[in-house]
């Protein structure tokens, strides 16, 4: 058996690189002609140290400025790796990183010079600890999946706070996202799981989103959760009692349509919103001031809903 032409994924093999005991530093010659053609980069697990008797070598480190330069459009990485140098991936055109174990080998320069990355965290024993280390170590991703995180249930406070995010896909047996988990960054969309019980304080608030689909899982959203989006349409959960305080201020807002779950909204719930629309559900106990701006539609129902109230 030859090693070198082992198969890793995406096209490469083992002999497309070169070594230094349990490191990866770099492409060896037959590599760099493959990489003219090849830019969706896979690093390699292992190394044979005894080619005769098969016995293998994990590789664990990523050597400093190792793949710099070679417009790299993706790179996967193993998840034995546990060291990953300066500039290991600086000044390439990734678009697309697939960490298959965790972050905390990774140093905060190794994808430098990369202005639109894609994050895609692919180990599903991920924690909290490890998505902390998103916002430390990386400055220029725009999309963020967390599809495969299965033991997330919370996004802490602060989280991915003013990442310029364009777009983010969250774990799907997700049950709250903290205060101000993604406030200002550019999220044009977001997809909130049905596991989803809770939405913090500002937990989306400055952002870019057109639309929101709360699924019916949802029972509380806190206050100026989605307040200073560009949201035209909100589809709201079945189950929701309350809605607070400048939760969707700001945004442009034209129907609304509030379902008979919601017995409370609360003072400017709605507040700068250009509703010409509006109708609200039958079980409405209470009302804050300002919730809703102040037009011919808008204060008509707003009657109806006072007058069968008595």
């Amino acid at each position: 058996m030859d090693w070198s032409n082992f198969e890793i994924r995406n096209g490469w093999t083992l002999g497309d690189f070169k070594y230094k005991g349990n490191s990866v530093t770099g492409f060896s010659e037959q590599g760099k002609e493959k990489v003219k053609t090849n830019k969706y980069l896979s690093i390699p697990n292992f190394i044979y140290v005894d080619e005769k008797k098969e016995i293998k070598q994990n590789i664990m480190k990523i050597s400093d400025y190792a793949f710099e330069g070679y417009g790299l459009k993706s790179v996967s990485i193993a998840k034995n790796i546990e060291e990953i140098g300066e500039g290991a991936f600086e000044d390439n055109d990734i678009e697309y990183a697939i960490f298959y174990g965790n972050l905390k080998p990774l140093n905060k320069l190794a994808f430098k010079k990369n202005p639109r990355m894609t994050l895609f965290l692919a180990n599903p024993k991920a924690d909290a600890d490890d998505l902390k280390k998103v916002k430390e170590l990386f400055t220029n991703i725009r999309n963020l999946d967390l599809s495969q995180l299965k033991m997330i249930r919370y996004l802490p406070y602060n989280l991915f706070f003013g990442m310029d995010l364009n777009v983010v896909i969250l774990p799907p047996n997700l049950t709250a996202i903290g205060a101000n988990a993604f406030g200002f960054n550019k999220l044009k969309s977001v997809k909130l799981p049905k596991s989803l019980k809770i939405i913090g304080s500002c937990a989306f608030t400055s952002n870019e989103l057109k639309f929101v689909i709360l699924p019916d899982s949802v029972e509380d959203i806190g206050t100026e959760a989605f307040s200073v989006n560009e949201i035209t349409r909100i589809d709201f959960s079945k189950n929701l009692k309350s809605i607070s305080y400048m939760a969707f201020a700001n945004n442009k807002i034209e129907k609304l349509s509030i379902p008979d779950s919601v017995e409370i909204i609360k003072s400017k719930a709605f507040l700068n919103n250009p509703i010409q629309k509006l109708r609200l559900g039958n079980n409405i106990e209470k009302i804050g001031v300002d919730s809703f701006p102040s037009t011919k539609e808008v204060e008509k129902e707003l009657f109806r809903v006072a007058m069968e109230n008595g």
